[in-house]
């Protein structure tokens, strides 16, 4: 493996070990609190934050697919913000919420956006390992 590939899975896990540590913590310490609402203007802008950042996710496959798109930077750095944005919206939907679910509707929603990040932090990081070496132990 390259040093870069290196560097890069290693911010990678820095990444996501502060965002699961940020989680954790926010779990234990807004969960209780009486700080802000999901419906005051910080918990409210909270949401907004999470809400555009998932819409940003879809410019990734249209900026895959879509012609006059493609002058738009290079695909990769696409990718790297469909990732960011993956797992930072999300987990700021939740800090909305203030890690409760008040309703069968958001139980619902928040448990498909939730499968939806889970599926995607899977395919990155373990998918892709699964396959290694396959293609060169197959018989001619």
């Amino acid at each position: 493996m390259s040093s870069e590939r290196h560097s890069e899975n290693r911010s990678w896990a820095v990444y996501l070990l502060s965002i699961t540590t940020i989680a954790a913590i926010g779990y234990f310490v807004v969960s209780p609190q009486t700080l802000y609402k999901p419906g005051d203007n910080f918990g409210y802008n909270i949401g907004l934050a999470g809400v555009l950042m998932i819409v940003f996710l879809l410019l990734y496959p249209l900026r895959k697919r879509v012609s006059f798109l493609s002058k738009l930077g290079v695909l990769p750095a696409w990718f790297k913000w469909h990732m960011v944005f993956g797992i930072l919206g999300p987990t700021l939907i939740v800090f909305h919420s203030t890690f409760r679910i008040n309703s069968v509707n958001a139980a619902v929603a928040t448990l498909c956006m939730l499968l939806v990040a889970g599926s995607g932090t899977f395919g990155r990081f373990f998918y892709t390992k699964i396959h290694t070496g396959f293609t060169a132990a197959r018989p001619r």
